[in-house]
């Protein structure tokens, strides 16, 4: 996005992906999971930097860059230099200089499932990521709602009233309450299970 121009959202999405999919050398017969992970991952960039104020709609419906936003890359490029040429520190630095404005509230996946939309539901789950344990991103994606019926487990969400939209709930983290006492046969454990 450059310092002058607003995009609408859709627009956005599909010149990065077109983008992505040159970089990778995408194939058309290739599964469409990739485009579709990194359409999630725009998105939570997108939620993450209108968070931070660091974009905004504009008036005309467009996505454009804020006044904070603005004022950092003025400071940053001087004259008609590229984004390309900013330091990763410096983003990294104005990034956390921000105070994110949450409204956390914990909700059970029962309630969630009962009293929310579906697909919004099933969308918010279904883009959980968590880059440092793949099972626990799983588990969110695939098995809480079978723990749950199964009464294995029951799984709270935390969810930030404030960032939540129409089509996603933002969700800061969550918890999973065992209900029975599980009794494992330590000799089958790899050494990474048995220290969790």
């Amino acid at each position: 996005m450059c310092r002058s121009e607003g995009y609408k959202y859709s627009d956005l999405e599909a010149k990065l992906v077109e983008d992505f999919k040159v970089k990778i050398g995408f194939r058309q017969e290739g599964s469409g999971d990739e485009i579709f992970e990194f359409k999630e991952e725009i998105y939570w960039v997108f939620k993450y930097l209108k968070m931070i104020r660091f974009i905004q709609d504009g008036l005309d419906g467009l996505i454009c860059i804020s006044s904070e936003g603005m004022e950092f890359l003025n400071s940053q490029l001087p004259g008609e230099s590229k984004l390309e040429d900013i330091e990763l520190i410096g983003i990294k630095d104005y990034f956390n200089s921000f105070e994110l404005e949450l409204d956390p509230i914990v909700v059970s996946y029962k309630q969630l499932t009962e009293f929310a939309d579906k697909e919004k539901v099933n969308r918010t789950l279904s883009s959980f990521y968590c880059v440092k344990d793949p099972d626990i991103q799983d588990f969110v994606r695939r098995n809480m709602n079978k723990f749950d019926d199964k009464s294995i487990c029951r799984s709270y969400l935390i969810l930030d009233r404030k960032n939540s939209d129409d089509e996603n709930f933002c969700v800061l983290g969550f918890f999973a309450l065992a209900l029975k006492i599980l009794r494992v046969d330590q000799s089958k454990l790899s050494r990474k299970q048995k220290r969790i």
